[in-house]
């Protein structure tokens, strides 16, 4: 029975069918005649049929609720974090995970429920299937301290929106915040940088190459015999966030022979010969692929949001150097342009520089938010630093003694800061702090688990198991 349990888990944990336990049966029975038939009738007494499998894996999911419900009770400070998307027979499956920290300042971040919205997707509704979720877990509702969404109007808006409506079931005076996804900010933000003359011809040009099986044959073959470094262009898909950096990047590689091939297919492009749309190209390409590198580190798990917020203020911070390197001609950092520096006139230059100057008034304008958590997150991540009139009244006498305690700040140095408060400050001393590091480290700055669970659940649910039951896919999600 253990080991079909542990073989139960496993199918479950890499999203296989439940009919593959009797594949792995067969399986068994062939290893087990072939190295030890002594043996084999024990290996013939493991169950792994496809009824027996999914029963393992509910039994295995209803204890992993039952762990999460019993740590829950210890939670000292929580947050959610909500996401919907549909799946392959089009019920929307809304995804509510949650990240609780206990006394000790564990973390502990768990998949809460993920609900199958059989009719309407109003904020109501929403609201009624986290408030079930909730109370189905005996979570108190005073410690809730954050909830991170995708930004979308049934999410927050304030009256009739699930966050309004959820403010109102909170105690009056409970500090919450509402934290709209990182991620999805960014991505917006990068959408000021268009350049449409540019992506217009970068996209039809490809199209033209990838859409036609023969033209997309005839340029692999190109490359080839030109022995090129790479011998394809990917497609850019506006969803995908990645792509567009991407496909700039390797157009730029091959633009001469991207040129040689449209030419050859009597399909001239007169830009890709043009000097200017050719810096034009360039430059997107470089900003583009600083804003993917940001996207990129901003994904990831267990990402505090305090580490979120400061690769924001990096990005910031960036974006004023590079403006005031720009106005002394100086493109360090932007190595696709310097290559064609020598074509930049004047208007280019002041092009380039209102593209900055746009791209960061949006990172300040959709950021702007978290300058009021600022101060909070410096408490945690430099409380010997902060300037305590600055900070909340009720940690001002708790940050004077800590601030006037040598022997802590010596180990708070030396400690890393996500453990530093378990480790190096006293909890008896200083629980106010301990209560406001515990309500920062719950926090979720991004969405990216929801749709990281939102990929396994296209891959377990697909168009070849597009019967499986809402109860199974929860408990599969629950086990991956």
């Amino acid at each position: 029975m253990r080991a079909s349990f542990k073989i139960a888990h496993l199918i479950a944990r890499e999203l296989r069918p439940f009919s593959t336990g009797p594949f792995v049966k067969e399986c068994l029975d062939i290893a087990s005649e072939s190295v030890c038939p002594l043996s084999k009738p024990q290996f013939n007494a493991i169950c792994l049929s496809r009824h027996t499998i999914a029963r393992r894996i509910e039994d295995l999911s209803a204890d992993v609720e039952l762990q999460l419900t019993l740590r829950g009770q210890q939670f000292i400070a929580y947050s959610l974090c909500l996401d919907e998307s549909t799946d392959v027979v089009d019920t929307a499956q809304l995804a509510i995970l949650i990240r609780g920290v206990d006394i000790d300042l564990n973390i502990t971040e768990e998949l809460l429920d993920l609900i199958p919205m059989r009719d309407t997707c109003t904020g109501e509704d929403r609201f009624c299937a986290v408030e079930h979720a909730i109370d189905n877990m005996n979570l108190p509702w005073n410690k809730l301290v954050s909830v991170a969404t995708d930004g979308a109007p049934n999410m927050i808006g304030c009256n009739v929106g699930f966050v309004g409506l959820l403010e109102s079931k909170l105690t009056p005076g409970q500090k919450f915040h509402s934290v709209h996804c990182v991620i999805h900010q960014e991505v917006l933000c990068a959408k000021t940088v268009q350049f449409d003359m540019v992506m217009n011809v970068v996209v039809k040009t490809v199209n033209f190459i990838r859409s036609v099986g023969l033209n997309h044959r005839q340029f692999r073959e190109l490359m080839d015999s030109l022995e090129s470094d790479f011998n394809d262009i990917p497609y850019f898909c506006q969803v995908r966030w990645l792509s567009r950096g991407k496909t700039l990047e390797r157009f730029l590689l091959l633009l001469d022979q991207v040129k040689l091939f449209m030419d050859m297919k009597g399909r001239h492009v007169p830009e890709l010969s043009d000097p200017q749309w050719i810096v034009n190209l360039a430059f997107v390409t470089d900003i583009t692929s600083h804003l993917n590198a940001l996207n990129g580190s901003l994904q990831g798990k267990a990402q505090l949001i305090v580490s979120l917020c400061s690769k924001i203020r990096a990005m910031q911070m960036k974006l004023e150097l590079w403006r005031n390197q720009f106005q002394d001609r100086n493109f360090t950092h932007f190595s696709n342009v310097t290559k064609f520096s020598a074509n930049i006139n004047n208007d280019l230059l002041q092009a380039f520089i209102q593209s900055l100057d746009n791209l960061n008034v949006a990172f300040a304008k959709r950021f702007g938010d978290m300058r009021s958590l600022e101060p909070d997150f410096d408490i945690f991540t430099s409380p010997f630093a902060v300037d305590v009139r600055s900070a909340s009244a009720d940690v001002q006498l708790e940050l004077i003694d800590l601030q006037c305690d040598s022997f802590i700040k010596e180990s708070f140095r030396m400690a890393n800061y996500i453990i530093q408060f378990d480790s190096c400050i006293p909890r008896d001393r200083f629980p106010r702090l301990h209560e406001k590091a515990a309500a920062i480290m719950c926090m979720f700055g991004s969405t990216y688990l929801c749709e990281q669970l939102f990929s396994a659940l296209k891959l377990c649910k697909s168009r070849h198991r597009s019967q499986m039951t809402n109860s199974h896919l929860r408990a599969v999600l629950r086990l991956h």
